[in-house]
């Protein structure tokens, strides 16, 4: 995974409550502003679907987040539906917080139409901030960790609140603007995980979970806190390569490697 985010350096404690603080005030100014309809709104629309595909479209959504927060426009989000993937299977899965409204129907869009390698350099050099004629911007299919480019972009006003937000890495800045605005749906997505990780004796038998917190897992619920946690992502494009077989030979090959890797006692 690529990324172009600024090295945190630091206050860790410092930078957390900071990012958290500017995505909660992008949130507390836009969630009223986004119903106000007032005549200097600007907007970015960011689409997503699930569970298909997810990861990518999740980060078209995400990358669509991070320029909205950089050049402080209200975001709307909308439903992409493909091979057969319908907004109620996704729903079943994830729900979005309430502070985010739906794009509506024909509204004329500005489409960047920015894809992968020469995203960046454009991206930071995009006509985003709020003077710019388009009302609404969509940047693109945007997959990977792109728009941390807009910490360097031209437009102080955007590089400035762009740098806050990724003042830990991009793995942090993109994490919180997900649970900023989605939540795991807790019986189809949220209950599994825990039984496994409870069977697994990994956590504690009834682990208290918020969902304001997305079920997150304290670290007090842990059964060995010092224990570090490894999680994979297996990426796949056809039914047959998720098949048990296929799973086995990577966890094995995975499990060698770390092996090889952990310190001889």
């Amino acid at each position: 995974m690529f990324s172009w985010a600024p090295i945190p350096t630091g206050d860790f404690v410092h930078h957390i409550k900071a990012v958290h603080d500017s995505i909660d005030s992008y949130i507390r100014q836009h969630q009223h502003s986004a119903r106000s309809h007032g005549s200097n709104q600007t907007f970015v629309l960011g689409s997503y679907s699930c569970p298909l595909q997810f990861g990518n479209r999740m980060h078209e959504f995400l990358n669509s987040a991070v320029a909205a927060v950089a050049a402080n426009r209200t975001l709307l989000w909308s439903f992409a539906e493909h091979h057969n993937v319908t907004a109620a299977t996704c729903d079943s899965l994830l729900h979005r917080r309430t502070w985010m409204l739906q794009a509506p129907e024909g509204m004329h869009i500005r489409n960047l139409r920015l894809r992968y390698a020469d995203t960046p350099r454009r991206l930071a050099c995009a006509p985003l901030a709020r003077s710019s004629q388009d009302l609404v911007v969509s940047i693109g299919q945007v997959q990977w960790h792109q728009a941390a480019a807009l910490a360097f972009a031209s437009t102080t006003y955007i590089a400035r609140r762009a740098s806050a937000l990724f003042a830990l890495g991009a793995d942090f800045a993109y994490g919180a603007l997900f649970h900023r605005a989605f939540a795991w749906a807790r019986p189809a997505v949220v209950d599994p995980v825990v039984r496994a990780l409870v069977d697994a004796r990994l956590i504690m038998q009834r682990p208290r979970l918020r969902e304001s917190d997305n079920w997150g897992i304290r670290e007090q619920s842990r059964t060995d806190s010092s224990a570090p946690w490894i999680s994979l992502h297996l990426r796949h494009f056809t039914a047959r390569s998720e098949s048990n077989s296929t799973l086995k030979a990577y966890w094995k090959q995975t499990l060698q490697a770390l092996t090889a890797r952990a310190p001889h006692r």
